[in-house]
């Protein structure tokens, strides 16, 4: 490793036209109301897009990004987890404070951590968690608008059981 390399705990790659890559893991958490999912849509309106315009405005060059797993419209994330590779050799905390400059106040990046070179955010993920909070009450509604879904009624167990068809 070259004494860089030993400093940020960095792994490089071989990069296109030589360059020396790094992979970088993140952490990312978003409130999904505004945005069409994660996955790119020509209308650039998801996180992904969101998130890969960041990048790209603070590393100065294409930032492309690998996600552990995609979100439907309107989905919100706590500890999502996405890989970069990338020639920059950046401090951890430059890399959260310049890309988190330049996200909505909706979408925000929560750690980034060196990673091997054959981590894979998709393809290594051990396990993905989905919590679905349903509050039980006509008022609550009005308080964290958009992390809840409200309902009227009493909820049972058997209410809240998975139908076959879906």
């Amino acid at each position: 490793m070259a004494e860089a390399d030993r400093a940020t705990g960095l792994v490089g790659l071989a990069g296109p036209g030589g360059r020396a890559t790094y992979r970088l893991a993140l952490g990312l958490a978003y409130r999904g109301g505004a945005y069409q999912g994660w996955q790119s849509q020509r209308s650039g309106r998801t996180v992904q897009d969101t998130l890969e315009r960041a990048l790209s405005a603070f590393a100065a060059e294409p930032v492309r990004t690998v996600c552990a797993g995609r979100t439907d419209a309107g989905v919100h994330a706590v500890n999502q987890v996405v890989h970069i590779d990338t020639p920059l050799q950046r401090d951890n905390h430059a890399w959260l404070r310049g890309s988190n400059r330049h996200l909505p106040s909706d979408v925000a990046l929560q750690w980034c951590q060196p990673v091997a070179p054959h981590f894979h955010a998709r393809n290594g993920a051990r396990g993905r968690r989905y919590r679905y909070v349903l509050l039980q009450s006509p008022m609550g509604r009005r308080w964290k608008r958009g992390w809840w879904a409200g309902a009227f009624g009493r909820w049972t167990a058997r209410r809240c059981r998975p139908r076959p068809d879906c």
